[in-house]
Formats: C-alpha cells, structure tokens, sequence
C-alpha cells in the first residue's frame, strides 16, 4: 500500500499498449476501476487511462469504446479511459512510444505540475495486475525513488526455462543500473512525469539508432528508458516484486522466443554501453 506519510496530491496517467487483447481488456478495466478508487484514497487521482490499439485484428477497439460509453453515461467516472486506434499494426516500441507522447502531452495540455505528475506504462495481458499499481508507485510518491518498476517472478508454468531465463538475463542487465531485477526488460514502469519528458526524446533518438545499427526494433524500449533515466539524469530507481500471475493469464513461452530475447539482450547491452560512452 502507499504509505501514509506520502498522501500528498499526485496526478496519475496510465498508458497501455493493447494488440488483440480483447479477451483481458473487459477484466483489466474492471479491476483497474477499483483500484482508481483505491488510489484516490491515497491522494492519487488518475486524470486518463490511454489504451493504445496497436491495429488489432479483433474487438479490442470495441471493448474500449464500449467502456467509454458507459462512463459517459454515469456522467462521472472513476476510470477516464482515452483510445489511440492505429490502422495497422506498427508493433510495441511504436506503440510505448505513442503511449508516452499521449501521456505527456495530456499532461502539458491540462496544465499538470510534472513534479507532481506520475506517467505509468503497464501491460493489456492481465501479467500486470491493476492491484499492484500501489506497490508499483509506492516508491515514487514517498519521495524514495523517481522511477519505480515492478517485475514479474516467472515459474515452471512459464515452461521449465523461463525462470531461469529471466533471472539471469534480468539481473545481467540490470547490473547496469547498479541494482538486480530479475525479469528481461520489465515493462510495468513509473515515473516521475518530468523525468519521462527528458527521457522521452532521447527515447526515440536511441530507438531509431539502434534499428539502423542493428536492422531490428529495440524492443528493450521499457529496459531502455530506465537506463537513460539512471546513466544521464542520475534518477533514483527502485523495484517491486509483482503478484504472481494467475493461471488463467498464464502464457507458455517458447524456446525460439528466449533465444531471439537472448540476442536482443546482448544488441540491448552492447548498445547501451556505447551509447553511456558516447554520451560522456
């Protein structure tokens, strides 16, 4: 939970990449509802919920709109859902990236004290789980930390390799930020809205350089902005074991798939490297 001590008045925005997620989406949006209301009685009130349909091929734009359209009706909502619906699907670098535009240009439009301002990117998959959102910004709003992330304990329901995997690829690459994580490139992210806004173009300059340098996406995007929020801005990073996942959100992954995520580790460290040295 919050603590106490920290109840002072945060805004919160909440930006959720989606591909042909509607078979979560109605779920997440339910729990994510309460916990909204959870939050606000720690004087975190969350101004927008963006969901980012990344040109899905089924319902989740109707899941969406159908959503809104509820809340529209009540007149007040606790859950201020936004939809960003793409024509095709550009894949999840793009899709964060728009995220993060959205949500820091929401913020500059309504005029919100960035300081004061948490932008948080979370999953559609039900992985991440709306009642870890506290925990997730805990950090942030007692003044421990500008940058909280939460990381997912794989098991054997993962398939036999992926705890393994994930422990040992995570905490090799978050030696780089002088901290363990065990989890590949964790993607339930908080921060500090005026640190995302420094981080944001840089984001997308380093983003360009490495599909030119290596002919791939850097899908270690999420990885990638907590090292250039630690190595350029000196931020404060903490982390925050998330809930196991539930059964029925479990998702086997395959051998193939740990072996491409091995090789965009290595690209991800190799890049990260010189691009600290470059920057000196």
């Amino acid at each position: 939970m919050v603590k106490s001590e920290s109840k002072s008045n945060w805004n919160l925005i909440i930006h959720i990449p989606a591909y042909n997620s509607e078979k979560s989406l109605p779920e997440l949006l339910l729990r994510l509802g309460k916990s909204v209301e959870s939050l606000k009685k720690s004087g975190i009130t969350t101004k927008q919920v963006i969901v980012i349909d990344d040109g899905s091929t089924d319902g989740t734009a109707n899941v969406i709109r159908s959503a809104t359209r509820d809340a529209e009706k009540k007149l007040q909502s606790n859950l201020p859902l936004a939809l960003i619906q793409k024509k095709k699907n550009e894949g999840p670098v793009a899709a964060v990236l728009d995220g993060m535009k959205a949500a820091l240009d929401f913020a500059d439009k309504n005029g919100l004290t960035l300081a004061n301002t948490i932008i948080l990117r979370m999953d559609s998959d039900l992985e991440h789980q709306p009642e870890d959102i506290e925990r997730v910004l805990d950090a942030v709003v007692s003044g421990a930390a500008d940058v909280s992330v939460g990381y997912i304990h794989f098991d054997s329901r993962n398939g036999l390799l992926a705890p393994f995997f994930n422990e040992m690829v995570g905490l090799s690459e978050s030696s780089l930020l002088g901290m363990g994580i065990p989890q590949f490139c964790p993607g339930f992210v908080a921060f500090r809205a005026h640190i995302l806004k420094k981080v944001y173009p840089k984001l997308i300059n380093a983003s360009e350089r490495f599909k030119k340098t290596f002919g791939i996406e850097m899908v270690t995007l999420d990885f990638v902005a907590l090292a250039m929020a630690k190595l350029e801005f000196s931020s404060t990073i903490e982390s925050v074991r998330l809930s196991p996942i539930e059964n029925k959100w479990i998702k086997k992954i395959p051998l193939g798939k740990l072996w491409k995520y091995l090789d965009l580790h290595k690209k991800t460290m190799e890049f990260l490297k010189k691009y600290s040295i470059s920057q000196e």
